[in-house]
């Protein structure tokens, strides 16, 4: 999504506030599920996922002036998200968890073709990709976590990461292996 062909951030480079204000909902309003599933992926708490993402986009609107060298929002802000989720993990046994509230949230989705067995099995298939990543480095984890989970482009990896675009393949490579390590080692401790 290139900035000169997304019509959301046109205005926000413009001088007027009232019409770089109206861009800036647009653009949280569409981006903020995105956002904060990618928060969730990489280890953010339910509790914590609403906080972590409003975070990510006060960060971004902070930042607002470099939106005008900025290929790609969208990249732009998983690279915030990312950094955001890691100084929440860093920081995170000094917080106080208030899991109810998000978990209370959550249950007023949408239970079209709901059952109870759905729900148990996506929470356990969850929590178990939760545990292997968790498990993995922290320089394989967000490699894996936006290749194949977000399925990101390995260029946009490297620029959102800061890294070669052959570190990332690399990385991508080591990443599938440990998480099959890991992944098969969870069956044999179930």
């Amino acid at each position: 999504m290139s900035l000169d062909a997304d019509p959301r951030l046109g205005p926000l480079r413009s001088a007027s506030d009232g019409i770089r204000d109206a861009s800036w909902r647009r653009l949280y309003a569409d981006e903020f599920r995105r956002v904060s599933h990618l928060v969730r992926r990489f280890g953010v708490t339910p509790a914590d996922l609403e906080d972590v993402t409003q975070q990510v986009f006060l960060a971004a609107y902070r930042r607002l002036g470099e939106v005008a060298d900025v290929r790609d929002m969208r990249a732009w802000l998983r690279g915030i998200a990312i950094r955001t989720a890691a100084d929440h993990r860093r920081w995170r046994r000094v917080r106080q968890v208030n899991q109810w509230i998000v978990e209370a949230i959550y249950q007023g989705q949408s239970r079209d073709g709901w059952c109870p067995g759905h729900d148990l099995e996506r929470t356990r298939l969850e929590r178990r990709v939760g545990s292997v990543l968790r498990r993995m480095s922290a320089k394989l984890r967000p490699v894996m976590l936006l290749c194949e989970i977000e399925e990101v482009e390995p260029g946009e990896v490297a620029a959102i990461l800061g890294i070669p675009l052959n570190t990332v393949r690399s990385r991508r490579r080591l990443a599938r292996q440990a998480f099959e390590r890991l992944w098969r080692q969870e069956e044999l401790d179930a």
